[in-house]
């Protein structure tokens, strides 16, 4: 997943609506049937004011099992307050539930401080944060 702009109190709310419209159904297991799911990867743009918009609305699908983990490509992410760091919180612990762990990646120091201030850390694991999507996706793979 890849967010584009500042994750503040302004647009959490959209954050939050394209997570549950986008990533939450693929990761919500549905054991009676074979789903076909949008490939794992969504870009999501804020800064044009247009919600939840996909790269390319021709994405070709594939089967998929559910993923164990989701990364989150924070690179374009220039700062985050502490509305966004409730909202990380309760991201993961809803991804805990359903049996995923959440990866971030492309953390900036600014992010990094923002967390410690924040007790991100308290309740993230500092060893889910990663300094490449690379780096996370080789922990994935492990």
């Amino acid at each position: 997943f890849d967010f584009f702009g500042p994750l503040i109190f302004i647009n959490v709310e959209r954050f939050k609506r394209c997570i549950e419209e986008k990533i939450l159904p693929v990761l919500k297991d549905n054991n009676e049937q074979n789903n076909t799911y949008l490939t794992p990867t969504v870009q999501v743009a804020v800064n044009n004011g247009n919600d939840c918009q996909t790269a390319n609305s021709n994405v070709a699908t594939c089967s998929i099992n559910k993923p164990k983990y989701a990364i989150f490509d924070m690179g374009r992410v220039p700062y985050v307050d502490s509305k966004a760091v409730e909202c990380l919180q309760e991201l993961n612990a809803e991804m805990k539930k359903l049996d995923t762990m959440l990866l971030l990646s492309n953390l900036n120091e600014q992010i990094v401080d923002c967390f410690t201030r924040c007790s991100m850390f308290d309740s993230f694991p500092v060893n889910c944060c990663f300094l490449t999507v690379h780096d996370a996706v080789c922990y994935a793979n492990k």
